[in-house]
């Protein structure tokens, strides 16, 4: 039986959200996170006014080696980011075990992840190296997925799933359109160009999970 598990975590528990908090950015969301021999290079987009200082920041965190901007679109950058040598020991031995990472976002409230674990016991080797760490975290909410069961969520993760819904209501998807992007996010209370990168992502988990029929646990490990 696999499980879904909701984590929250401080800003300061990493480089990318020590410098979200000092910037006024709205979103840094975790695209994906690349385990290599010798490091760890995490893909994450970050949204909303501000983006040269934090770009600044981020880079002059002491964890952080290097920052390189991959794309700029829709009011959102997409970065990769080397870690120093220290820092990526500790997360490569975090990727070792059995998990994969759905999502990791950083708002003004600090960081929330999704985890999906094949099993209860790949869940308690994940919690028990998180406490190795000395990482601060809590666990918000888990849940059970029953093996052979079709997964109802898609792969989408609970952001997504919440714009697509509002979305929907809203009519944004109807022709012509009843709402705006600009409305949806802000029922969401979020800016726009967060909204409009959160809602590519998702449209994207659904092509692949349907259309594609690539099920979540059969891709590589990343962040939506």
């Amino acid at each position: 039986m696999a499980l879904v598990a909701e984590f929250t975590a401080p800003h300061e528990t990493f480089a990318a959200g020590r410098a979200f908090a000092d910037c006024p950015v709205d979103v840094v969301e975790l695209e994906r996170i690349v385990p290599t021999d010798d490091t760890v290079l995490p893909f994450m987009w970050a949204w909303g006014d501000g983006l040269d200082a934090y770009e600044e920041r981020l880079a002059a965190e002491p964890g952080v080696d290097a920052v390189h901007r991959l794309a700029t679109t829709d009011g959102g950058r997409l970065y990769r980011v080397e870690w120093r040598t220290a820092r990526s020991v500790v997360i490569r031995e975090l990727f070792a075990l059995e998990f994969t990472l759905l999502s990791g976002v950083c708002t003004d409230d600090g960081w929330t992840f999704e985890f999906r674990f094949p099993s209860g016991d790949a869940a308690a080797a994940f919690r028990n190296e998180l406490a190795t760490t000395g990482i601060r975290y809590d666990l918000r909410k888990v849940t059970r997925q029953v093996d052979g069961v079709p997964d109802p969520t898609y792969g989408l993760t609970t952001d997504q799933h919440e714009i697509l819904t509002v979305a929907a209501e809203r009519g944004y998807f109807e022709e012509p359109r009843e709402a705006t992007l600009s409305d949806v996010a802000d029922e969401l209370g979020i800016s726009t160009s967060a909204a409009s990168g959160r809602l590519r992502r998702a449209h994207g988990v659904l092509v692949r999970n349907t259309v594609l029929d690539e099920p979540a646990s059969g891709r590589p490990t990343r962040l939506e």
